[in-house]
């Protein structure tokens, strides 16, 4: 009977060893099921993972980059205030030599007398060079006409 009994068919007619069979297929399969999903999860989550390291890494880069961009951007900065100084420095020694020169000028010589004097002094100049430049074509007319009177004797003889 004993045999007979764990043989004996459930309500639907299927026995007891028969579904428990099939109860643990199923558990089974749901488990593989889940552990597929599981492992497709963990390769998706550690693919995203590398994915963000990978960005986490170019960010740090380019936040270096920034911070030593900024540097460069300082440094220039520092050289381009430095001769802006010097500039500034270079046209108060130009303001005080100016001055100087000014003061160095005949008293009651204004600027514009002054620059009156300059131009007198290059037409001056330029007179002496036409001066010089007539003596010279002088000096030529005497030296063919003296040319000539030689020529003029040695045809007479």
């Amino acid at each position: 009977k004993g045999e007979a009994g764990a043989e004996m068919a459930t309500s639907s007619g299927v026995s007891g060893k028969h579904c428990r069979d099939i109860t643990l297929a199923v558990l089974g399969t749901m488990l593989v099921c889940e552990l597929v999903t599981s492992l497709g999860f963990y390769r998706y989550i550690e693919k995203e993972s590398v994915v963000i390291e990978e960005q986490r890494i170019a960010l740090k880069k380019a936040s270096e980059e920034k911070v030593r961009l900024l540097g460069s951007l300082n440094k220039a900065n520092t050289s381009v205030s430095q001769l802006l100084g010097d500039l500034s420095s270079l046209n108060t020694k130009v303001a005080g030599a100016k001055a100087t020169i000014d003061s160095y000028r005949a008293p009651g010589l204004s600027a514009s007398a002054a620059k009156a004097a300059q131009e007198k002094a290059a037409l001056d100049k330029g007179r002496e060079q036409q001066i010089e430049q007539l003596l010279m074509e002088i000096e030529d007319l005497k030296s063919q006409k003296e040319a000539l009177k030689k020529k003029e004797a040695g045809a007479v003889q």
